[in-house]
């Protein structure tokens, strides 16, 4: 059995879901569900982060002028213009520095 579970999780991709995202990564994908208009629960969903990570994140990009809220009541948030700005920059430098996936743990061994 053991054997087993180790080939299975040899086989997972790492670039899965529960891959650590930088800060950043977290930033565009919070920015991202917020284009149009986001609740915590939208962004927490769209953003796969916890409601204590989101709250921190929220309030930080709120202090940063990345977003802001509409409505104190529902809590729904809007982009501004400096996190449209933001999504821009980091568009750009993902398409000008690709960084190929990593789909098999051995292909780790070439990014070591």
């Amino acid at each position: 059995m053991g054997y087993q579970l180790q080939q299975v999780e040899a086989q997972k991709p790492i670039n899965s879901i529960w891959k650590r995202r930088s800060r950043f990564e977290v930033i565009a994908d919070i920015l991202k569900v917020v284009r149009q208009r986001g609740s915590k629960a939208k962004i927490m969903l769209g953003a796969r982060i916890n409601g204590a990570i989101a709250g921190e994140y929220l309030t930080l990009l709120e202090a940063c002028g990345l977003l802001r809220r509409i409505d104190e009541d529902n809590h729904p948030y809007l982009i501004t213009e400096r996190g449209m700005s933001f999504l821009e920059t980091y568009d750009n430098l993902n398409e000008l520095l690709p960084i190929p996936a990593i789909t098999k743990v051995s292909d780790q061994r070439m990014y070591m």
